[in-house]
C-alpha cells in the first residue's frame, strides 16, 4: 500500500494543473487513478444530481479539483481491484471519472469503520441536497446496538456530535418507522418532511398506511397541506386520553401495554415530537391499543355485571337499546 503511493506524485503532473499552478499545494494529498478507488456503502447519500455532476465535471476539466477527497486504505485489498475506498467525495470521483482526469487528488487516511460512518454523516450534513431520509438513517447507524461496542449511546449525545438539536435528530429518526408506501411517498416528494412526520408518528401500521392514502387523494384530488394534515390525523387518528372509557392507570387491563399513564406513544411523553398538541390535551397515538383496551374494559364490565346475576345484552339488541 505504501509502494502504491509513493509512486504517486503530491502535485507534479495532476490534471488541470496548468490552470492551477499558482495555487498552493495540499500538504499531504497524492493523485490516485480514479480505477483504484471505489464508493463507501456506507456513504449516507444514495442519490445523484446528473446535471450537477455534469457541471462539476465541467468545472473540473477547467480549474481542476478545488477540493480534494478523503479516502483510506482498503485492507486485503487483491490485484486488479480497486486499493482505496472513498471517505468522503463521492460526487468528486464521479464527476472527475466524466471529466475522464485519470487521477483525483486524495488525503488518505487509516480509519475504523465507525470513524468512516461518523466523518460521512457530519460531512454530508454540511451540504444542502442530503434529504431527511437520508439523514435519518445516517443517524440510525451511529447509534450503539444493544450488543455493539461502538456508536453513541443515545440520541442526545448523537446530536451533541453532530451540532444538532436533540428534536432535529430525533424527528429525522422517526422517519424510518414509516410503511413503505408513505416511505416512498416521502422519497418521491410526493409528501413533504413535515406531512410525512404527521404519519411517521402514528404507531400503528395500518393507521400509517390508511392515512398516507388520504393525504395523497386529499380533496378533490390535490394533496392535503400541512393545515389540512393537521387536522385529518388529530381528527381521524389521535385519540383523547381524557375521554378513555377506561381507567388510565390500570396496567393490569391489558398488560402488555401496561397504563397509559407511563407509556411512551402518548404524545405528552414526546414534546419535541408533538409541538402541536399541548400537555394539557395529552392523546394516544396507537389506535389499536386503544382499541384492545377498550375491549378488555367491556369485557370486565360484562363479567361483573354476569357475576352480579344481571343479564347482559349484547349485537343488534345491545344497539337497538342504545
Amino acid at each position: 500500500m505504501t509502494d502504491a503511493l509513493s509512486t504517486l506524485p503530491a502535485t507534479a503532473g495532476a490534471p488541470g494543473a496548468a490552470a492551477t499552478s499558482d495555487r498552493e499545494p495540499v500538504i499531504g494529498a497524492v493523485h490516485i487513478p480514479l480505477e483504484l478507488l471505489k464508493a463507501s456503502a456506507t456513504n449516507p447519500r444514495k442519490a445523484f444530481n446528473d446535471t450537477w455532476l455534469r457541471e462539476l465535471a465541467d468545472s473540473i476539466r477547467t480549474h481542476g479539483l478545488l477540493q480534494p477527497i478523503v479516502a483510506r486504505p482498503i485492507e486485503g485489498a487483491r490485484r486488479g481491484e480497486p486499493l482505496y475506498e472513498i471517505v468522503c467525495g463521492e460526487q468528486r470521483w464521479r464527476a472527475s471519472k466524466l471529466a475522464e482526469t485519470g487521477s483525483i487528488m486524495a488525503l488518505v487516511r487509516s480509519m475504523t469503520d465507525f470513524e468512516v460512518l461518523e466523518v460521512q454523516i457530519i460531512e454530508n450534513l454540511k451540504r444542502t441536497d442530503l434529504t431527511e431520509l437520508e439523514e435519518a438513517e445516517g443517524y440510525s447507524k451511529l447509534l450503539r446496538t444493544p450488543t455493539g461496542l461502538q456508536g453513541y449511546a443515545n440520541v442526545d449525545e448523537l446530536a451533541a456530535r453532530v451540532g444538532k438539536s436533540r428534536s432535529y435528530v430525533y424527528q429525522r429518526m422517526q422517519l424510518l418507522r414509516l410503511v413503505p408506501e408513505a416511505r416512498s411517498a416521502l422519497e418521491t416528494g410526493k409528501l413533504s418532511f413535515s406531512v410525512a412526520l404527521l404519519v411517521a408518528r402514528l404507531h400503528d401500521a395500518a393507521d400509517q398506511a390508511k392515512a398516507t392514502k388520504e393525504l395523497l387523494q386529499g380533496w378533490g384530488g390535490q394533496p392535503m397541506t400541512h393545515a389540512q394534515a393537521v387536522n385529518y390525523i388529530h381528527r381521524t387518528f389521535h385519540l383523547e386520553l381524557a375521554r378513555a372509557l377506561f381507567d388510565l392507570k390500570d396496567a393490569s387491563l391489558v398488560p402488555a401495554a401496561g397504563a397509559c399513564t407511563a407509556c411512551p406513544k402518548r404524545t405528552s411523553a414526546n414534546p419535541e415530537l408533538f409541538t402541536d398538541v399541548r400537555p394539557r390535551d395529552d392523546q394516544c397515538t396507537d389506535s389499536a391499543c386503544w382499541q384492545s383496551k377498550e375491549e378488555a374494559h367491556r369485557a370486565a364490565q360484562r363479567r361483573r355485571a354476569e357475576a352480579e346475576g344481571r343479564d347482559v345484552i349484547t349485537g343488534k339488541e345491545a344497539k337497538k337499546v342504545a
